[in-house]
């Protein structure tokens, strides 16, 4: 019939970081006597216990984040009772969490300073949450777990740590393409898979929208082959890389195939690199890289680019040939000049070639671009795929001047390739300035034929336009154009000396 009198709490103390309860009981016995007894009541050690990655339960022993994700969620259990809501990263007066991390290469072999361990956030829920971000770099993390007990210094370091592998990536597939920055430069380009030099087939169809690039299944099925044909506007094409660093997988490298007397790869770039290192990916897309020539009507140039993986794994590398077209300035117009003896073809040679009878001679070639009327209304610029100029739609009246470009070509004997920057389509008039006498007399004619078509004088349209008339129809691929010049003597030249002082060529002892 003894009964507890008392019992009370005489102290809390800590032993690396537990609870130690010192509880005092009076008990009165039947009799009345009583006794005081003590009681040590010691908490139960808490450590990691499990670990979920993404939501699924994963070996502790093994835990990863791949480099693909953007962001891996690790759910952690400490062991701590859940009924009491000790899962807490505030400081305070209540017990909370602190987590430590150090780092290392996945060989071991380099200890990270802390300055690049970055990426790394903590939350928490029912459990302690810790977040991998993707610019996480590849290594080996080993988080510590404190326990800081109700706002004290004491502290349980839990005996077991989690080290998680931030493995390096294996995917060398761009997320995305992109070939402007501005959306009215661009539209959104056509994409196929292709064979190891090119060609296109129909394994799979693989698109590119707003969201990046939909690989149709053939980046599952390991396909490592792609063509992508991209589309701007008012873009120079000389020195041009479509934007793709920023849709590199994270960790991976691209490459140019670049031509100097042959054929090698350019310096692996990775995102981030400096304009200087991102300059080798800058290619001609004018004209084939190992010739300098531009593409026929039927022929396009294409660039290669290499994607290679973090992990450097050679058989997952993915190769994209890239076109690009400039849907408005597409047209290059090239000249050949030729010097005529007399009036059939077969008399005329090259005005470079040696002996031509117009060596060392200075031609300038004018281009002017015109938007143009008819009967008071814009003249139809819509043809196509005319190359007779009986088929070249009518205008009478010059609207306004959209361009003009000229050329200037010396008749040297040494090899030289000349032509006009890319123009857009539409309505032309081709000049020709020849040597004159020193009164400023014509001693040449000419004419330009394109194919086997001898071009109209411009006169024929508008009264006083000189020069000869050309129309290109729009197109959404690139063209060239070659013309021959045929310059011929004129038969009489006059001689009569201008009126008036015209004493251009000669000293004041030479006016005879």
């Amino acid at each position: 019939f003894a009964e507890i009198t008392r019992a009370q709490l005489i102290s809390t103390t800590y032993t690396d970081g537990y609870k130690d309860y010192l509880i005092e009981y009076v008990v009165m016995a039947e009799d009345t006597t009583t006794n005081t007894y003590t009681h040590h009541v010691y908490e139960r050690d808490i450590d990691f216990t499990s670990v979920l990655r993404n939501g699924n339960e994963t070996n502790p022993e093994e835990v990863y984040a791949a480099r693909e994700d953007s962001l891996t969620t690790f759910t952690v259990d400490i062991g701590l009772d859940q009924t009491l809501d000790l899962y807490s990263l505030t400081e305070g007066i209540d017990s909370y969490i602190t987590i430590s991390v150090t780092a290392t290469s996945l060989d071991e072999l380099v200890v990270y300073d802390p300055e690049d361990i970055v990426g790394i956030t903590y939350d928490v829920d029912d459990y302690l949450l810790i977040y991998m971000g993707f610019d996480t770099i590849p290594g080996i993390y080993t988080f510590q777990f404190y326990f800081y007990r109700d706002g004290t210094q004491y502290y349980v370091t839990l005996d077991t740590t989690l080290e998680i592998k931030k493995v390096e990536g294996v995917s060398a597939y761009l997320t995305d393409i992109r070939f402007s920055q501005l959306s009215f430069e661009t539209s959104y380009p056509s994409m196929f898979t292709t064979n190891s030099l090119g060609v296109v087939n129909t394994d799979y169809y693989p698109a590119v929208y707003f969201g990046g690039i939909d690989y149709a299944g053939a980046d599952l099925a390991g396909y490592q082959y792609f063509k992508v044909d991209g589309e701007v506007s008012k873009v120079p094409l000389e020195q041009y890389v479509p934007f793709m660093l920023d849709y590199l997988p994270y960790g991976a490298t691209i490459a140019r195939y670049a031509y100097n007397n042959g054929w090698y790869w350019t310096d692996e770039v990775a995102y981030g690199a400096s304009s200087e290192e991102q300059s080798v990916l800058l290619a001609n897309f004018t004209v084939f890289p190992d010739t300098g020539l531009e593409p026929g009507e039927e022929e396009e140039v294409m660039i290669l680019y290499r994607v290679t993986p973090e992990d450097g794994n050679t058989d997952n590398m993915v190769y994209y040939y890239i076109t690009v077209t400039d849907v408005e300035f597409n047209a290059t117009f090239i000249f050949d000049i030729y010097y005529c003896t007399g009036d059939n073809p077969e008399v005329c040679k090259l005005a470079s070639s040696e002996n031509s009878g117009f060596n060392d001679e200075t031609v300038i070639i004018t281009v002017k671009n015109y938007e143009t009327l008819l009967e008071g209304v814009p003249a139809d610029d819509t043809v196509v795929n005319v190359t007779n100029p009986v088929d070249f739609p009518d205008f009478d009246e010059i609207d306004y001047m959209i361009s003009i470009t000229t050329q200037m070509n010396y008749t040297y004997t040494a090899e030289y390739y000349y032509s006009f920057a890319r123009n857009r389509s539409g309505f032309f008039v081709f000049n020709v300035n020849l040597p004159v006498d020193e009164y400023f007399y014509e001693l040449y004619t000419f004419e330009i034929e394109y194919s086997e078509y001898t071009l109209n004088d411009a006169s024929d349209y508008v009264t006083g336009l000189e020069g000869k008339y050309y129309y290109i129809g729009p197109s959404t691929k690139n063209r060239s154009r070659r013309f021959n010049v045929y310059i011929r003597d004129i038969g009489t030249v006059e001689t009569d000396k201008p009126w008036g002082l015209f004493d251009f060529f000669r000293s004041w002892g030479d006016n005879d």
